[in-house]
């Protein structure tokens, strides 16, 4: 099967799959348990209402990890960021705590899409606002 690179990162490339549907194929050193911590992370953002692929499969591809994920067209986290520099600084210090934090949190105890995902006091967080995932800092 010859497939389509659309990209490809520190941890995996990520191929045209079918109708609707990205591979996200992890680089040969990636295990299995790397891919399944990869998708239930994923299908937690998902399930809490950030733009974030649906998990659809986590299979192996040519001897390599990987998902199949839903596609979502637009610009990558990466061209999204680069116009604003202060955003690309604080895209690290934000994403780590929003992924323990939907890690921590079942699907039927998550906050309201239009909450924030931390308490006030916490020094970063995501929140909806006007259908758009913002950190606050």
């Amino acid at each position: 099967m010859s497939l389509v690179r659309l990209g490809q990162g520190r941890e995996a490339e990520v191929f045209a799959w079918t109708d609707g549907y990205v591979l996200k194929l992890f680089w040969p050193e990636f295990s299995l348990a790397d891919a399944e911590l990869e998708a239930h992370l994923t299908q937690q953002v998902w399930l809490l209402g950030a733009p974030a692929p649906r998990v659809e499969d986590l299979l192996e591809f040519e001897g390599r990890w990987g998902l199949v994920l839903e596609w979502i067209r637009g610009v990558s986290l990466t061209e999204y960021s680069r116009p604003i520099p202060t955003v690309c600084a604080l895209l690290p210090r934000c994403w780590g705590p929003c992924t323990a934090s939907c890690t921590a949190r079942l699907p039927d105890t998550c906050p309201p899409s239009d909450s924030t995902l931390f308490s006030e006091s916490s020094p970063v967080g995501f929140q909806k606002s006007s259908g758009r995932l913002c950190c606050n800092t």
